[in-house]
């Protein structure tokens, strides 16, 4: 049996409407002889011809690998797979890319004689796993599938795999494996058939969908309870996956903190970490910056990694904060502060440029690290829990600009805030200062402790400081920048917060009630007296 076919070629044509031959003309022989059977072929390009120039003889499988230079989908065959046993199909290491919602499934043309490209899909979520199916159809020989993790290691399936021949003999195979979620779901469906040296594979990436979804993350969040911020990031579900990017942010093996990215304005939403108290040691020097590697690709390792002075598609480099403060009086300005890093290991994990926004340098060192410091003091007050350690929840977000942008590229906000939440399980003394001033504090009843601070990214004015405000004056600020009621906290946080703001006008009212009365009457109240009159008089008028 013969087979003679052609290729055209890109744009060369015969009076501008033949049809060209390729500069490859290929011509299959297939010969038989009595008792066995094989297969050769030759082929030659569609150019002068050389003088004593011989077509050489080859294999079907050489064919094969020649013609699928030619063909996009690869795994050309010519005759029915015995003429080429001996074939050596040339996509072995290709790999497919499917990004997983709950209804992607993966699509597949299969190779006769040969094992098809596998299909993943998704079977079923339960807890903190997922079922995954994958078969292939049309093989033969009967091949092995394996499932294999981001690391290329073998994953043990769900039961032995379930096989089944149609009439022609064709193998059709299908096997479950059940992964747990993880930053990096990523997993490969494997097809072999050691026989013919032929293997196909399907990789499948199946996104987090919600922080709460890696525990180590999720333990950023108060409750495991994430922002509200209408039109991006509600009921802990992102709400454009195409341009908002979870981050657990990964450094040395470890979660330090979480980020919401935008990959659009090239700035984080917002960074949420835990403050356990201030860092052990000074800043780090010459910290190297770093970018997140799953933004460029998502089969990438999830641990951030070392920016090489490239100009990422989907975050901003090292290379767009070049002359910044120059062009646009500018420089990098943490979300989460390094200055809040308890360990020197955190404190590196703060350089990712992930975690940075373009800040009008004044204001960078000006108020917003004053407010930053003030922080540390006070929740290292208040924020104590049932074993004497700090812990307290802080989210730190950015509001983009309408449209200033740093090299074109990265999106400088107009505005940033920071809001924590903290349990204090200790009695709270009167101490002077309206800051932390919460008063008449029930030792019984056991509170939560919230504030929040913002401020408008632009050059500071000399001593200038940023308030102190409730959560709920935060979320009734941010309204004006998302498309309905903005929450950063449980609701008790905010509860908390009025009643704290509500206690401290009433104390600094007493407080400067008592002064006023001893002043006239000339007589001296000990401080533990105005402790006691103002208790009680805020017990008889508020509660």
């Amino acid at each position: 049996m013969w087979l003679t076919g052609a290729v055209p070629s890109t744009n060369n044509k015969l009076k501008n409407r033949e049809h060209p031959i390729s500069p490859v003309d290929s011509l299959l022989l297939l010969q038989q002889q009595p008792g066995t059977v094989g297969g050769r072929s030759t082929w030659g390009e569609n150019k002068e011809y050389v003088k004593g120039k011989t077509l050489p003889s080859n294999t079907t499988a050489e064919l094969y690998e020649m013609l699928n230079q030619h063909y996009p989908g690869g795994g050309v065959q010519v005759f029915p797979d015995q003429c080429s046993i001996a074939q050596r199909l040339m996509d072995e290491d290709v790999h497919d890319h499917c990004v997983y919602d709950d209804d992607c499934v993966c699509s597949s043309v299969g190779i006769k004689g040969a094992a098809s490209r596998p299909v993943i899909s998704i079977e079923g979520i339960k807890g903190d796993e997922v079922v995954l199916r994958c078969q292939a159809e049309g093989c033969y020989p009967e091949p092995v599938m394996e499932w294999c993790d981001v690391h290329g290691r073998v994953l043990p399936a769900a039961g032995p795999p379930e096989t089944s021949r149609d009439r022609e003999g064709s193998y059709t195979v299908t096997s479950h494996v059940i992964v747990p979620k993880t930053d990096n779901n990523t997993f490969t469906c494997r097809v072999q058939q050691p026989e013919i040296k032929h293997m196909k594979e399907r990789r499948v990436h199946i996104p987090v969908g919600k922080f709460s979804e890696v525990k180590e993350c999720s333990d950023f969040f108060l409750e495991g309870t994430t922002p509200s911020l209408p039109g991006i990031l509600v009921g802990g579900k992102v709400q454009d996956q195409n341009r908002y990017k979870l981050i657990c942010q990964k450094y040395i093996n470890s979660y330090r903190f979480a980020t919401l990215y935008d990959t659009t304005k090239k700035i984080p939403v917002f960074s949420a970490y835990t403050f356990t108290g201030p860092p052990t040691g000074k800043r780090p020097k010459h910290q190297s910056w770093m970018i997140e590697p799953q933004l460029n690709d998502i089969k990438n390792s999830p641990e951030m990694s070392r920016d090489e002075g490239q100009s990422p598609d989907h975050q901003a480099g090292n290379n767009d904060y070049k002359n910044s403060i120059k062009e646009k009086g500018v420089n990098r300005g943490h979300l989460f502060p390094c200055s809040h890093a308890h360990d020197l290991e955190t404190q590196k994990s703060t350089f990712t440029l992930t975690n940075i926004v373009p800040q009008v340098v004044s204001f960078n060192g000006g108020s917003w690290e004053d407010m930053e410091q003030n922080v540390i003091k006070t929740l290292q007050k208040d924020c104590l829990d049932n074993n004497g350690k700090i812990k307290a929840y802080v989210v730190t977000g950015a509001v983009p600009s309408t449209n200033n942008k740093l090299k074109n590229r990265v999106n400088i906000p107009s505005l940033l805030w920071t809001a924590y939440c903290c349990y204090n399980s200790t009695q709270r003394q009167w101490v002077a200062g309206a800051h932390w001033a919460y008063c008449c504090y029930n030792s019984n009843q056991r509170q939560w402790v919230a504030e929040a601070h913002w401020g408008e990214n632009q050059e500071d004015v000399k001593g200038e400081t940023l308030p102190s405000n409730t959560t709920a004056e935060l979320y009734d600020m941010l309204k004006k920048y998302y498309p309905g009621a903005v929450k950063v906290f449980p609701d008790y946080c905010q509860k908390i917060a009025k009643q704290w703001s509500r206690e401290k006008h009433f104390a600094s009212w007493v407080g400067m009630y008592m002064i006023t009365v001893s002043m006239m009457m000339n007589v001296s109240v000990p401080l533990w007296g105005s402790k006691v009159i103002t208790y009680l008089l805020y017990c008889v008028l508020c509660w």
